[in-house]
């Protein structure tokens, strides 16, 4: 039994390497040309943009707002009291067409007794040909004057690395990007982890199975 289970435990190894190293699999289509049509202007996002914003997270894979969820951030969002005039985020356009965009969240926090102004960025994306000039909107979110903390809260690698580099501190805690599962019921979390890693049946029952043991 304890060869079998090695076997087994072996193979979901190598699918696992095998997914991560996917990008540099032979036969793997040329990079496109990733050249920009036209330059991009930097410019306030605007409520009139819902759709064009919209469109542009389709296109870059990220989760959509609803329309719902504009108007609680930046219509009903009681931190605007304290935050006159604050951008509700940035948008790069060219040639009519949204093609970047960052949104920008107000809140408030306590600390003791004194209230402090915080914004955090949502939605960063911008179309992979016009992503050297993301500088633009990360730039624009950390020349806001008057508020206390600028927080980046989701940030992906590229993103955190961006974010450093425009002064931020990264949180005292070796282990804070660490994803952390309770677990309570074991074979149908395994079954979800073979699904994803993309296992063939007999791997992904095998699997499932040792999993949850």
């Amino acid at each position: 039994m304890a060869s079998f289970e090695r076997k087994a435990i072996s193979a979901i190894l190598g699918r696992i390497r095998t997914l991560r190293d996917g990008s540099r699999a032979s036969g793997a289509k040329p990079a496109r040309d990733l050249r920009a049509e036209a330059p991009a202007r930097l410019r306030e996002a605007a409520f009139s943009d819902f759709e064009a914003i919209t469109t542009l997270k389709r296109r870059g894979g990220i989760v959509v707002d609803p329309q719902e969820n504009w108007d609680r951030l930046w219509v009903h969002n009681p931190a605007l009291e304290r935050m006159k005039g604050l951008a509700m985020g940035w948008v790069l356009e060219s040639q009519e067409k949204i093609v970047g965009y960052l949104g920008n969240i107000a809140l408030l926090y306590w600390y003791g007794e004194k209230m402090l102004t915080a914004v955090t960025g949502t939605g960063f994306v911008v179309d992979p040909e016009y992503r050297s000039m993301s500088l633009s909107l990360d730039s624009a979110f950390y020349r806001q004057r008057e508020i206390d903390l600028r927080l980046a809260t989701t940030a992906i690698e590229s993103v955190a690395k961006l974010a450093v580099a425009f002064g931020s501190m990264q949180l005292p805690q070796a282990d804070f990007d660490l994803i952390l599962f309770w677990i309570l019921q074991p074979y149908p979390f395994a079954r979800a982890v073979a699904k994803k890693l993309e296992l063939g049946p007999s791997l992904s029952g095998v699997g499932s199975a040792l999993a949850s043991i």
